[in-house]
């Protein structure tokens, strides 16, 4: 029997608002892992924001910060954590020309810049470019892996810092930044050598435009039904949504036949 490896998005996809995935969706989960499969969270969330609720589904491994930090069991496999440098860059460009951003780190998120419209983050204000310098800043030391940047407060000057991302748009809103060579698909890669599934064994569900290339990547790639066209569009399959249980829905009618990839694991 073939072994395979799952991957889930957390957000839209396992669960909403920082609650618990459904009962029915955890069960079908851990029925998955109980026959041989492998299952993975596959998530734009830094490791700090992944909750106990979701962790305790009971994940081989993890893929978190958009593909930047990835964990097999308690061991890390991969960082790519953002440059001294270029962390300095970034901070500096925000705090002189006023945009608002959300740094994502390992051990916490932290905000530069309340929006014009005065929300403010209940984060920990960062008030200086060398607030994370090696030795210099109050948080020294501290990891930062992607960073978060509403697009309206800062178009104007994004040319300065983008370069050296990957750069998920979405929308008028803004923008999510990690940086390269990372995503989820790459995340998905690094798991899958080390745990030597092939490919087109591996199965991908997610929600989001920062989900589709990790779609795009796996053997077979379902959307949920909350998704937006364009992650539709590129799916091969369409569950229901996350509040009808469309992780379980999916499993129920391709984990019967061992064969999740079907006639489209050759199209990938």
């Amino acid at each position: 029997m073939t072994q395979r490896a799952f991957f889930f998005d957390l957000d839209g996809t396992l669960a909403v608002d920082n609650r618990s995935a459904s009962d029915t969706d955890i069960e079908a989960i851990r029925a998955v892992r109980r026959q041989g499969d492998l299952v993975f969270l596959c998530t734009g969330r830094a490791p700090c924001q992944v909750y106990e609720a979701i962790r305790s589904i009971g994940f081989d491994g993890e893929v978190t910060g958009g593909g930047t930090h990835i964990s097999l069991g308690d061991k890390i496999l991969y960082r790519n954590k953002i440059r001294s440098d270029t962390v300095r860059k970034t901070i500096s460009a925000f705090l002189e020309n006023g945009g608002t951003c959300i740094l994502e780190g390992e051990q916490n998120l932290y905000s530069v810049n309340p929006r014009p419209d005065g929300w403010e983050a209940p984060f920990p204000a960062i008030t200086h470019p060398d607030d994370f310098t090696p030795g210099k800043g109050k948080y020294s030391g501290q990891v930062l892996l992607k960073f978060f940047a509403f697009a309206d407060s800062c178009n104007g000057f994004s040319h300065l810092f983008l370069p050296e991302f990957n750069i998920i748009d979405h929308g008028e809103s803004a923008f999510e930044c990690v940086p390269k060579p990372s995503s989820k698909a790459e995340g998905m890669r690094i798991i899958l050598k080390t745990v030597g599934i092939d490919r087109r064994n591996s199965v991908a569900f997610g929600d989001s435009p920062n989900d589709l290339e990790m779609l795009k990547f796996a053997g077979t790639d379902i959307a949920m039904g909350n998704a937006p066209g364009i992650v539709k569009s590129a799916a091969d399959a369409v569950t229901a949504s996350v509040s009808e249980n469309g992780i379980s829905a999916a499993l129920r009618k391709y984990i019967k036949t061992h064969n999740l990839a079907g006639g489209t694991e050759q199209s990938k």
